[in-house]
């Protein structure tokens, strides 16, 4: 707790936060914190494995810096600069390539683009796309040849060996969250009302294949596919797991503050989850419930003798609550 979480990683059994500038490894076995690390001063905005060498931590910030940390001993092997705020890092294990999406302004306009570099060097090799228009949601295919993203209500890609783009789906809202299937051409986009549409054969241009399931009452914050199926699971702020399977939803609720990150496994026997009130959570497919939760649910304050001190009370009629800070999530049984 103590900082909005900006992205989120996991590499085998260990889920990697970034809070600002530092990062948080924890397990996913018993959601022990197992390592801090300061990543620099600037806000980190994507984290990844190295694709060629497992044993490397790709790192982005919002300073325009691109960083490879060695995780054995975690010691900065080198940091370049990609000339404008990066705001996606993307990475296939299946490529040698990473690519980079930087943010500038020209004229008062966002320009956003798309810079590919060599993996092992981070040496510079080409801008794959220059987009004069506001653009997110960048996800990569997991053979590395495709790169999908939102503009506003339409779903664009990019083909990254031509640099051929065209518009996969073009939906009637805005579209806030993207999700890609890690061995299927299957991708999920949701809008700002709460729409799942499920995309087949994303890649190919002019294929029309769409399946809109809708539960959320608001806006999606995360969404992932269980790696071994075609199960979506997604969530937002009515703070409800939502299991998809065959256009059925399956609800684990009461999960605390609103879902914003929805991260599935290889191993497929877990669901973890990261709320808006900083709060990780573990969730067993085997028996469809929280496993383990770790939280920060209100901000605390120093005393004046240095010690922390919990920042909330309870009226002696018991009808009100009373916070010294903002509460992340309250809830009432």
């Amino acid at each position: 707790g103590g900082g909005e979480i900006t992205c989120c990683v996991l590499v085998k059994d260990d889920l990697y936060l970034a809070v600002k500038s530092h990062l948080l490894v924890y397990s996913t076995r018993n959601a022990a914190l197992l390592h801090v690390q300061k990543l620099g001063s600037s806000e980190v905005t994507g984290l990844s494995p190295s694709p060629t060498n497992s044993q490397q931590l790709l790192v982005t910030s919002r300073d325009g810096t691109v960083s490879v940390w060695d995780m054995t001993d975690w010691t900065l092997m080198r940091r370049i600069t990609a000339g404008s705020s990066v705001s996606h890092l993307l990475v296939s294990r299946s490529s040698e390539h990473i690519f980079i999406v930087t943010t500038d302004s020209e004229s008062g306009k966002t320009v956003t683009t798309i810079q590919k570099h060599c993996a092992a060097t981070l040496a510079h090799i080409s801008d794959s796309l220059i987009i004069r228009k506001p653009c997110d949601n960048f996800r990569i295919s997991s053979c590395g040849n495709f790169i999908m993203f939102t503009r506003d209500t339409r779903v664009r890609v990019i083909n990254t060996s031509t640099c051929a783009t065209f518009t996969r789906y073009a939906h009637d809202t805005d579209l806030c969250a993207v999700s890609l299937h890690p061995n299927r051409n299957l991708a999920a986009v949701a809008d700002v009302n709460g729409r799942i549409c499920l995309l087949n054969d994303w890649i190919i241009k002019g294929c029309e294949e769409v399946t809109v399931q809708h539960w959320h009452a608001n806006q999606v914050g995360g969404m992932g596919f269980a790696p071994r199926s075609d199960v979506l699971f997604s969530g937002g702020a009515e703070s409800v797991l939502v299991k998809w399977l065959d256009g059925q939803p399956q609800f684990l609720p009461r999960i605390g503050g609103g879902i914003k990150h929805v991260l599935c496994p290889e191993s497929g026997d877990i669901v973890v989850l990261v709320t808006e009130d900083t709060a990780l959570h573990i969730v067993s497919l085997n028996t469809w419930s929280v496993k383990f939760k770790l939280c920060n649910i209100l901000k605390r304050q120093q005393d004046t003798a240095g010690k922390t001190r919990a920042t909330t009370d309870i009226s002696s009629s018991g009808s009100d609550v009373v916070f010294a800070a903002t509460p992340g999530h309250l809830q009432v049984f």
